[in-house]
């Protein structure tokens, strides 16, 4: 299994909108993947065998990497498990993640992926160490827990609580009209870390959020020239589906610039994600993708 993880700034505060790719190797060994500009960590994992990892590569616009080869060592300690509902019943699909303590930064890292069989059971070898390791799906909410692997084989079971979900629109206060391309950030009183671009709208202002836990849930919104001034809140129970959410925004600020090298200001670099944050209003702002050929 090759994960292809985006490792930048944002990487850990965007990860709905950079997601971790997950391919499967051919019976050959070969691999391929379309990704966006950005820049990337590259790892893989196979039972029986100790993971391996790439340097950080940036892939620019357009632009094609081919010779991403990855050697594995025989060796390793097995993690192995299930995932299952907490009513009852496997969960097939869903994604193992794992990642050593180490590798917790704003600006990415490397994610180690297992998926689960139909009757969800998941298993990969790893590196003796402490990690972080986390089970999701889309039709639930993610759990974490801490392992401490020590050269015996380890299994650690995951049961999911169903998540709910939100369906809605964004729409400009001042004109009535849809808002395309607005990032949905999400927020719960069970959950204090920011959501950052959980959802982007559509070219209809319509956006779903998926995964969401129960409780009060509340939603902001930001597109070119438009964002919330105020949450929109909603009440959210175990596994509701939720339909019909408006977010209002008002007339925004946009900030926009060039990335240069700094031996030749000319010179523009691609694939570099800006972002900012302010202290005063806990604001998080993230540019909506790296930018482009010419910076």
């Amino acid at each position: 299994t090759v994960a292809i993880a985006r490792c930048e700034l944002g990487a850990e505060i965007l990860p709905s909108q950079a997601p971790t790719l997950v391919v499967t190797t051919s019976a050959a060994g070969t691999w391929s993947s379309p990704v966006a500009p950005g820049t990337y960590i590259v790892a893989a994992t196979s039972p029986g065998f100790l993971p391996g990892s790439l340097p950080k590569l940036v892939v620019g616009e357009g632009e094609q990497r081919g010779g991403l080869d990855l050697v594995l060592e025989a060796g390793g300690t097995l993690v192995k498990g299930t995932v299952s509902d907490v009513g009852g019943g496997p969960i097939g699909g869903a994604r193992i993640t794992v990642r050593t303590r180490e590798d917790f930064s704003l600006s990415g890292h490397a994610d180690l992926v297992a998926l689960t069989a139909a009757d969800g059971t998941y298993q990969m070898t790893v590196r003796d160490g402490d990690y972080r390791i986390a089970a999701s799906h889309d039709d639930y909410t993610k759990l974490g827990k801490s392992i401490d692997v020590k050269g015996k084989p380890l299994t650690v079971d995951f049961t999911l609580v169903p998540g709910g979900s939100i369906k809605g629109k964004v729409v400009a206060r001042d004109s009535g009209k849809p808002v395309a391309g607005a990032w949905i950030d999400v927020q719960g009183k069970r959950n204090r870390s920011f959501g950052v671009g959980k959802a982007v709208s559509d070219d209809d202002g319509n956006f779903t959020l998926h995964s969401l836990e129960s409780g009060a849930i509340s939603l902001t919104a930001a597109g070119f020239g438009y964002a919330s001034s105020s949450p929109t809140v909603v009440e959210l129970g175990v596994g509701e589906q939720v339909d019909g959410i408006t977010i209002l925004v008002d007339r925004a600020f946009t900030i926009a610039g060039t990335v240069v090298d700094k031996r030749d200001p000319k010179k523009g670099i691609s694939g570099i994600l800006i972002g900012g944050f302010s202290l005063a209003s806990q604001q998080v702002a993230i540019a909506h993708e790296p930018s482009d050929k010419d910076g």
